[in-house]
Protein backbone atom coordinates (compact mmCIF):
# COMPACT_ATOMS: atom_id res chain seq x y z
CA UNK A 1 0.00 0.00 0.00
CA UNK A 2 1.34 3.42 -0.96
CA UNK A 3 0.94 6.45 1.31
CA UNK A 4 2.09 10.00 0.81
CA UNK A 5 3.15 12.24 3.70
CA UNK A 6 4.06 15.90 3.58
CA UNK A 7 6.09 17.87 6.09
CA UNK A 8 6.71 21.55 6.56
CA UNK A 9 10.08 23.20 7.00
CA UNK A 10 9.00 23.94 10.56
CA UNK A 11 8.36 20.22 11.17
CA UNK A 12 11.96 19.56 10.15
CA UNK A 13 13.35 22.36 12.29
CA UNK A 14 11.31 21.20 15.29
CA UNK A 15 12.70 17.65 14.91
CA UNK A 16 16.40 18.53 14.61
CA UNK A 17 17.20 18.19 18.32
CA UNK A 18 15.59 14.72 18.44
CA UNK A 19 17.28 13.71 15.18
CA UNK A 20 20.68 14.68 16.59
CA UNK A 21 19.95 12.70 19.75
CA UNK A 22 18.84 9.54 17.92
CA UNK A 23 21.47 9.61 15.17
CA UNK A 24 24.17 10.44 17.73
CA UNK A 25 25.89 12.95 15.50
CA UNK A 26 26.13 16.63 14.68
CA UNK A 27 27.25 15.91 11.12
CA UNK A 28 25.25 18.30 8.93
CA UNK A 29 24.86 15.91 5.99
CA UNK A 30 23.70 13.08 8.24
CA UNK A 31 21.19 15.32 10.05
CA UNK A 32 19.89 16.71 6.75
CA UNK A 33 19.37 13.20 5.36
CA UNK A 34 18.01 11.76 8.62
CA UNK A 35 15.35 14.36 9.33
CA UNK A 36 12.85 13.36 6.59
CA UNK A 37 13.30 9.67 7.42
CA UNK A 38 12.84 10.41 11.13
CA UNK A 39 9.61 12.35 10.46
CA UNK A 40 8.34 9.73 8.04
CA UNK A 41 9.08 6.93 10.51
CA UNK A 42 7.07 8.72 13.20
CA UNK A 43 4.06 8.98 10.88
CA UNK A 44 4.39 5.38 9.72
CA UNK A 45 4.62 4.08 13.29
CA UNK A 46 1.50 6.09 14.21
CA UNK A 47 -0.38 4.01 11.61
CA UNK A 48 0.52 0.87 13.55
CA UNK A 49 3.09 -0.33 11.04
CA UNK A 50 6.04 -2.24 12.50
CA UNK A 51 8.22 -2.87 9.43
CA UNK A 52 8.95 -0.98 6.21
CA UNK A 53 10.93 -1.76 3.10
CA UNK A 54 13.58 0.85 2.42
CA UNK A 55 15.42 1.59 -0.81
CA UNK A 56 18.81 1.95 0.89
CA UNK A 57 21.56 0.95 -1.51
CA UNK A 58 19.68 1.50 -4.77
CA UNK A 59 21.38 4.84 -5.47
CA UNK A 60 24.78 3.35 -4.83
CA UNK A 61 24.19 0.19 -6.88
CA UNK A 62 22.46 1.83 -9.86
CA UNK A 63 24.24 5.20 -9.99
CA UNK A 64 21.28 7.17 -8.71
CA UNK A 65 22.96 10.29 -7.35
CA UNK A 66 22.76 13.38 -9.52
CA UNK A 67 26.53 13.72 -9.68
CA UNK A 68 26.64 10.46 -11.66
CA UNK A 69 25.61 12.64 -14.62
CA UNK A 70 29.26 13.71 -14.65
CA UNK A 71 30.68 10.17 -14.84
CA UNK A 72 33.15 10.31 -17.73
CA UNK A 73 32.82 6.62 -18.63
CA UNK A 74 31.39 3.33 -17.44
CA UNK A 75 34.62 2.29 -15.71
CA UNK A 76 34.61 5.40 -13.51
CA UNK A 77 30.92 4.94 -12.81
CA UNK A 78 31.53 1.34 -11.74
CA UNK A 79 34.49 2.30 -9.57
CA UNK A 80 32.43 4.97 -7.79
CA UNK A 81 29.42 2.68 -7.26
CA UNK A 82 31.73 0.06 -5.72
CA UNK A 83 33.21 2.64 -3.34
CA UNK A 84 29.74 3.89 -2.37
CA UNK A 85 28.52 0.35 -1.65
CA UNK A 86 31.54 -0.41 0.53
CA UNK A 87 30.87 2.70 2.65
CA UNK A 88 27.11 2.21 3.09
CA UNK A 89 27.47 0.70 6.56
CA UNK A 90 29.24 3.83 7.80
CA UNK A 91 26.69 6.36 6.64
CA UNK A 92 23.39 5.63 4.88
CA UNK A 93 22.55 2.32 6.54
CA UNK A 94 23.53 3.63 9.95
CA UNK A 95 21.44 6.75 9.41
CA UNK A 96 18.43 4.79 8.20
CA UNK A 97 18.66 2.33 11.05
CA UNK A 98 18.85 5.05 13.70
CA UNK A 99 16.14 7.24 12.17
CA UNK A 100 13.65 4.36 11.95
CA UNK A 101 14.65 2.69 15.21
CA UNK A 102 13.95 5.93 17.06
CA UNK A 103 10.27 5.08 16.56
CA UNK A 104 10.55 1.30 17.00
CA UNK A 105 10.20 0.79 13.27
CA UNK A 106 12.16 -1.93 11.51
CA UNK A 107 13.56 -1.06 8.07
CA UNK A 108 14.39 -3.92 5.73
CA UNK A 109 16.74 -3.29 2.83
CA UNK A 110 16.16 -5.70 -0.08
CA UNK A 111 18.61 -3.91 -2.39
CA UNK A 112 21.38 -4.84 0.03
CA UNK A 113 20.78 -8.57 -0.22
CA UNK A 114 24.20 -10.03 -1.08
CA UNK A 115 22.91 -12.05 -4.04
CA UNK A 116 21.08 -9.00 -5.39
CA UNK A 117 24.18 -6.83 -5.06
CA UNK A 118 26.33 -9.44 -6.82
CA UNK A 119 23.82 -9.76 -9.66
CA UNK A 120 23.29 -6.01 -10.04
CA UNK A 121 27.01 -5.26 -9.97
CA UNK A 122 27.66 -7.85 -12.68
CA UNK A 123 25.52 -5.82 -15.12
CA UNK A 124 27.54 -3.90 -17.69
CA UNK A 125 27.90 -0.40 -16.14
CA UNK A 126 27.06 1.09 -19.54
CA UNK A 127 23.40 0.30 -18.71
CA UNK A 128 23.72 2.36 -15.52
CA UNK A 129 25.14 5.41 -17.30
CA UNK A 130 22.81 8.41 -17.30
CA UNK A 131 22.07 9.10 -20.95
CA UNK A 132 19.44 11.82 -21.49
CA UNK A 133 19.87 11.37 -25.25
CA UNK A 134 18.50 7.82 -24.81
CA UNK A 135 15.91 8.78 -22.18
CA UNK A 136 17.97 7.28 -19.36
CA UNK A 137 17.77 9.15 -16.06
CA UNK A 138 19.27 8.21 -12.70
CA UNK A 139 18.60 4.54 -11.79
CA UNK A 140 16.99 4.03 -15.19
CA UNK A 141 17.23 0.22 -15.05
CA UNK A 142 15.60 0.06 -11.64
CA UNK A 143 12.90 2.53 -12.57
CA UNK A 144 12.03 0.52 -15.70
CA UNK A 145 11.71 -2.62 -13.59
CA UNK A 146 8.90 -0.93 -11.61
CA UNK A 147 7.28 0.74 -14.63
CA UNK A 148 4.48 -1.73 -15.34
CA UNK A 149 1.49 -0.19 -17.12
CA UNK A 150 -0.81 -3.18 -16.57
CA UNK A 151 -0.06 -3.92 -12.92
CA UNK A 152 1.70 -0.88 -11.44
CA UNK A 153 3.51 -1.60 -8.19
CA UNK A 154 4.00 2.11 -7.47
CA UNK A 155 2.44 5.24 -8.94
CA UNK A 156 4.34 6.40 -12.04
CA UNK A 157 5.09 9.74 -10.38
CA UNK A 158 6.88 7.85 -7.58
CA UNK A 159 8.84 5.66 -9.98
CA UNK A 160 10.12 8.61 -12.00
CA UNK A 161 10.53 11.27 -9.31
CA UNK A 162 13.80 13.22 -9.48
CA UNK A 163 16.46 12.10 -7.05
CA UNK A 164 17.95 14.58 -4.58
CA UNK A 165 21.52 13.98 -3.53
CA UNK A 166 24.32 15.50 -1.60
CA UNK A 167 26.85 16.41 -4.26
CA UNK A 168 30.42 15.88 -3.16
CA UNK A 169 33.84 16.69 -4.49
CA UNK A 170 33.63 14.01 -7.20
CA UNK A 171 31.79 16.45 -9.45
CA UNK A 172 34.91 18.59 -9.61
CA UNK A 173 37.07 15.53 -10.34
CA UNK A 174 34.81 14.49 -13.24
CA UNK A 175 34.27 17.99 -14.68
Amino acid sequence: MHHEFTFTVQDGIDAIEDVIYHTETYDVTTIRASTPMFLMSRKIKSLGVKMVISGEGSDEIFGGYLYFHKAPNKEELHRETCQKIKALHQYDCLRANKATSAWGLEARVPFLDKEFINEAMSIDPEWKMIRPDLGRIEKWMLRKAFDDEEQPFLPKVTVFISNFCYINMLIEQWS
